[in-house]
């Protein structure tokens, strides 16, 4: 049987998963199982939540997972959200030796990780597949931006060049390195990840989460998901939300998330608004409660500055819960405007809120726009039509 091998710098924990990069990749194992011998070789920190996991080479699920140690190296952001894998080398070695027929797939922009894998497998002539997870440097704060752009104009145009394919996640994403970093058409793959449907169907009760935070049954819920982060951009949802409160005097406000580096500022603002009190940060919860908030939401806000992908939109659309969320990224690919849900530029505020006033004095029309979003999900994003478009690459480089 072929093998894959995928290779990432933090450590994988389905049990930890928040959407992002590392539920892509392991959902992308889990797929590329179904034809191939997989390994998924990652480092063993976690540095989003400071935690470092025992090193160790086993099974989960039918991926063997290698987890090498990793070490977190000193200097501002975003080298101290890498993680150096010394014995990458040595083992992504061993593990081409073993078995000529195969690929391999590196992940993630600014990770020494990517070249190391990439000098390996040309060293074996093997096929190698770079899959940035790109974000555009703007959205970066400026000591962040600086490092970034230094590294793509330095180094980000040899790991394209020396891909065989180059995978994006969404078409803004396709057309930027194409048009930006001049990668051949023939070489950029779109493969747009998914939701797993059984996952969204295992959920708290809906009732019963609402009594757990004190909220009425018949109050107008809005939903963001994700950490309170400056990219997620949640500021600009309590300022949208802030704008339609005082019409909706029973609508409230849901952040279902860690808290990030814009929490406090959220906070603030809302505080200065005088609607505090309107607003319900839940911190960390489990996927069950999570895939409640997505349910029992009348609308799902995101307006972040970039999203490679935007899973929990695609979950919201999935439960049938429409969406205003930002032309930035992956959402651009599933959110038909007045259709499912609405588009707006970024930090277009005004624009998003009177798409919100328009859905919550609609609920019907609401409800109708998230039975249309539902329906293009499970016809083109599910876990399964990325599983079929990346086993297909896989075999066509191995051809």
């Amino acid at each position: 049987m072929s093998r894959v091998v995928q290779v990432y710098d933090r450590v994988i924990d389905p049990a930890r998963f928040e959407g992002g990069a590392a539920e892509v990749i392991w959902r992308q194992c889990l797929e590329a199982a179904k034809d191939f011998e997989v390994r998924l070789i990652t480092g063993n920190v976690a540095p989003a939540v400071e935690a470092e996991y025992a090193t160790g080479i086993f099974y989960m699920d039918s991926v063997l997972m290698i987890r090498l140690k990793g070490y977190i190296p000193s200097g501002p952001p975003p080298l101290n959200r890498r993680v150096l894998v010394p014995d990458l080398t040595r083992v992504l070695d061993e593990a081409l030796k073993e078995a000529p027929d195969c690929v391999v797939h590196a992940h993630f922009m600014i990770t020494p990780m990517v070249v190391q894998s990439l000098l390996i497998a040309k060293k074996h002539d093997a096929p190698c597949i770079f899959q940035p997870h790109y974000h555009p440097p703007h959205i970066y704060p400026e000591e962040e931006r600086t490092l970034r752009l230094a590294y793509m104009r330095h180094l980000f145009p040899t790991e394209l060049e020396m891909a065989d394919a180059v995978v994006a996640v969404n078409s803004m994403e396709l057309e930027i390195l194409h048009r930006e970093h001049r990668v051949p058409r023939e070489k950029l793959h779109h493969i747009p990840n998914g939701v797993d449907l059984e996952e969204l169907e295992r959920r708290l009760n809906e009732k019963e989460v609402l009594s757990k935070y004190g909220l009425k049954p018949e109050a107008p819920i809005v939903v963001q998901v994700g950490r309170l982060s400056k990219r997620k951009n949640p500021l600009d949802a309590a300022r949208a939300f802030a704008r339609v409160a005082r019409k909706l005097p029973q609508a409230v406000l849901v952040y279902v998330g860690r808290p990030g580096n814009q929490y406090e500022e959220v906070r603030d603002f809302l505080r200065r608004e005088g609607l505090l009190d309107r607003v319900l940060f839940t911190g960390f919860v489990p996927n069950e409660e999570r895939n409640a908030w997505l349910a029992l939401a009348d609308v799902v806000l995101a307006l972040s500055r970039w999203e490679a992908f935007g899973i929990s939109v695609a979950q919201a659309l999935a439960l049938e819960t429409p969406v205003i969320c930002t032309k930035a990224g992956g959402m651009v690919d599933f959110v038909r405007h007045g259709e499912n849900g609405f588009l707006v530029d970024v930090g277009d505020v005004e624009t998003a809120s009177i798409h919100l006033e328009a859905l919550l004095n609609d609920l019907e029309e609401a409800k109708a726009m998230g039975k249309r979003g539902r329906e293009l999900i499970l016809s083109q994003f599910t876990w399964r039509h990325m599983g079929e478009r990346l086993r297909k690459l896989y075999r066509r480089l191995l051809k």
